[in-house]
Formats: structure tokens, C-alpha cells, sequence
């Protein structure tokens, strides 16, 4: 039975999580729970280093994993060894991954892409497109996703794209059916500077 047929698993009561071997001693650094799946950001005391882990429900590679084959246990994104990951974050089958820099912003899942595609393994997202320097990137303190993805900047801009239904980017709004779709990052038009930006369903929230 491949891993993508595996029975779903019910806990009637909290146990601890498995994770997939090698067995090390990991201190939980963050956690972020989507659709159906796990990110965990985890400081692996053998070898001295974070890394990123997830499990769950798999269908748009939003584990990050190369694949779209279920986990029941937490494994390691092998995709990010080599990125200083200092924050995850899981939304409606995809993922979103925030580098030490606070310029590198990754994602796996659906609508990723262009946000017209799903990509199984974490890409780069660039807030600014155009070939502009990596120092001119502007820096990402908060980000939050649900199928909408928004993120928030030092200088407290709000970036957004994704499914527009009910003007949850923050852009104008075609009533009720999803399009425009937003398919990259678009800064919202507004004066107010921003602290907070929190992504749900059907309702997007800014704290100034």
C-alpha cells in the first residue's frame, strides 16, 4: 500500500508526535497547523543546527517533500538543509517558510507558482519581481496564509495575493466569485503602516 492510501488516523486523546528516524534530541523551536497538515521548526541538538519538518495530508506537495505521498510522521524537508528556516507557516494546502534574512520567503503547495500551480518542493517568492537587487527586497517581519497569503514588511506594507473572493487580498473585488485572482504579490493601496496581518477564511485582519 503506497503512502497516499495509508487510512487516515484519529487520536481520541493528545500523544506525542512520531518522527521519522534518524532518532534525535530536538528542542520544538514553532509549529503551525494547516489543512490537514503540520509544519514543525525543530533545533536537532546531534547536529547542532534547525531544521524544518512536516507530515499530514500531501495531495499539492504542501509537505514540501519532492512528492504528494501522505505522512503520518514527521519528516524532514531536505529542500531547506541549507536555509537558516526561522519561522513556518501552514495554510490551505500550502506552506510558507521565512529565512533568517528576512528576505527569502519559500513556498510549497497549491497555488504557489504564479499562484496558478501547485510546486511540491519549496520555491522562492519574491515580493518585488523585475530582477531588482537581493538588498532592495523588501524585509518580511509577519506573514500569514489561509488560501490567501499575506505578508507584512518592516516598513509595515502589506503584500497579498492569491484567491480574491470577497476582496480578502485587500484589492478590488468581483463580488462574490474568486477572480481577479491575484497571482503574484501586490502592495495594498493604503496610507495606514501596519504591525499584524492575519489570514483566514473569507476575512483578512490588520493591526496598525
Amino acid at each position: 500500500m503506497s503512502k497516499t492510501e495509508k487510512k487516515t488516523e484519529f487520536l481520541p486523546k493528545p500523544e506525542p508526535v512520531r518522527w521519522t528516524r534518524p532518532l534525535f534530541k530536538r528542542i520544538v523551536l514553532g509549529v503551525s497547523c494547516g489543512w490537514n497538515h503540520m509544519l514543525v521548526l525543530a533545533h536537532d541538538e546531534t547536529r547542532n543546527g534547525v531544521s524544518t519538518y512536516s507530515c499530514g495530508q500531501n495531495d499539492f506537495g504542501q509537505l514540501g517533500h519532492g512528492d504528494q505521498e501522505n505522512r503520518n510522521e514527521l519528516e524532514e524537508i531536505k529542500a531547506l538543509q541549507q536555509d537558516d528556516i526561522i519561522t513556518v507557516e501552514a495554510g490551505w494546502k500550502k506552506s510558507l517558510f521565512l529565512e533568517s534574512s528576512g528576505k527569502k520567503l519559500y513556498g510549497c503547495g497549491m497555488n504557489m507558482q504564479n499562484n496558478l500551480d501547485h510546486s511540491t518542493i519549496p520555491i522562492r517568492l519574491h515580493l518585488v519581481e523585475g530582477g531588482i537587487a537581493e538588498k532592495d527586497q523588501p524585509k518580511i517581519c509577519q506573514f500569514s496564509v489561509y488560501k490567501q497569503i499575506l505578508v507584512l514588511t518592516e516598513s509595515g506594507e502589506i503584500y497579498s495575493w492569491g484567491p480574491n473572493k470577497w476582496g480578502v487580498c485587500g484589492h478590488e473585488a468581483d463580488n462574490m466569485n474568486h477572480r481577479p485572482f491575484r497571482t503574484k504579490p501586490t502592495k495594498i493601496d493604503t496610507t495606514h503602516k501596519f504591525k499584524l496581518v492575519v489570514a483566514g477564511k473569507g476575512v483578512s485582519l490588520g493591526i496598525v
